[in-house]
């Protein structure tokens, strides 16, 4: 959103990225061999995101870029975390013109269900959006509650998905309201062997905001969307 603007990220938003469960120790394992529910794990990646921003300047505007949005996460037993970030990427506006958008996911989150046949993690994380539109400069911030979620489906391929909600409160010069934030992706994921995954889906946000200084702009609500199809890779360590 925007005097003019819009908004979208990892998320994580946590992208989860299917992966197979944690090996089991086996008879044939070694004694000492360490307990996979007690190890660290560290995954990296990275997503590129052809998107569509729309924002809800007055009049609105639409931009298509690609964002880069590499990712960084650790787990332990059942507990995660994560962050993400949306590089800065120049939007071309044909009313606005150039316009550099940043964003910030951090997410910390819990695995209430992992099996062989799949994983589900509730998370709790924090989203920030950064946009700059010259004289107008805003920031949109928004405590999240979300989840992910991997399911199996044959041999290498897996589904993903994971989504995120929260109380977006969004600021800028004598401007201040407050909506909510909304983003959510799906898609399929391919595990290759030693840690490494190859995901594509499609993801999508969205910015609503509609208490406070909407008003000013000749607007009930201000609301901007991002969406597009999205490709990932990761590998875990």
């Amino acid at each position: 959103m925007t005097f003019g603007k819009g908004s979208t990220v990892v998320a994580l938003v946590l992208g989860v990225v299917a992966q197979p469960a944690l090996a089991q120790k086996t008879a044939e394992e070694p004694a000492d061999a360490p307990d996979p529910s007690k190890q660290v794990r560290i995954t990296v990646g990275l997503k590129v995101w052809p998107n569509r921003w729309e924002t809800w300047g007055f009049p609105s505007d639409t931009a298509k870029k690609i964002a880069l949005i590499p990712s960084v996460a650790a787990s332990r037993g059942n507990f995660f975390a994560s962050l993400g970030y949306f590089t800065t990427t120049l939007y071309n506006f044909p009313l606005y013109g150039d316009v550099p958008r940043t964003e910030y996911d951090l997410n910390v989150g819990y695995w209430v269900l992992q099996s062989d046949s799949g994983r589900l993690g509730l998370t709790l994380g924090y989203k920030q959006v950064n946009e700059d539109f010259g004289a107008f400069k805003e920031q949109i911030t928004a405590p999240t509650i979300g989840f992910t979620a991997s399911a199996h489906i044959a041999g290498p391929w897996s589904l993903y998905s994971n989504a995120a909600f929260g109380p977006a409160t969004e600021t800028g010069p004598s401007f201040k309201a407050r909506g909510y934030y909304a983003s959510g992706e799906a898609g399929v994921a391919y595990a290759f062997d030693r840690g490494t995954a190859v995901t594509i889906g499609f993801k999508g946000q969205v910015i609503d905001v509609g208490l406070g200084d909407c008003a000013a702009f000749g607007n009930t609500r201000c609301r901007d969307t991002t969406d597009g199809f999205i490709f990932g890779v990761s590998h875990t360590f």
